[in-house]
């Protein structure tokens, strides 16, 4: 009775340790992964201005536009990365200047949007996304 306990209570520990070398590493891995992720979240605090292209011209938001279009653009949905920037960039949409900078700049695109993050003058990364408040606003301002 005492050596089938002993197996019994030994392929528990094997089971406990096992869980954890493989749930363990998922932990880190994911989180490694969300550092590296091409649509990251942006805190408002982060923000240092947003533009808006609306009938025609650019303009300025206001502190309340802000955090909508922060809330939005942290709701929206990674769809998949583009090779080429939107030929519409800087011309149309959204353009948000964080404080490290980094600007993103959002335009409307067939009833989605497509994002471009420009990290520095050399580095872009230009990506497709889905949000239907957001890109319903963005349509709204591109008229």
């Amino acid at each position: 009775m005492s050596s089938f306990t002993i197996f019994n209570w030994t392929w528990h520990m094997v089971a406990l340790i096992g869980a954890l070398l493989f749930c363990l590493p998922t932990f880190w891995l994911m989180r490694l992964a969300r550092k590296f992720d091409t649509h990251k979240p942006i805190q408002a605090s982060d923000v240092k201005s947003v533009r808006l292209f609306e009938n025609g011209e650019w303009r300025d938001a206001n502190p309340t536009e802000i955090g909508q279009i922060v809330n939005w653009f942290n709701a929206s949905a990674f769809v998949q990365k583009r090779m080429q920037e939107n030929p519409d960039t800087n011309r149309n949409g959204v353009a948000i200047l964080l404080n490290s900078e980094e600007e993103i700049l959002i335009v409307p695109r067939d009833g989605d949007f497509d994002v471009t993050r420009r990290r520095t003058a050399d580095t872009s990364v230009t990506y497709w996304a889905r949000n239907k408040e957001f890109s319903s606003f963005l349509e709204k301002c591109s008229i």
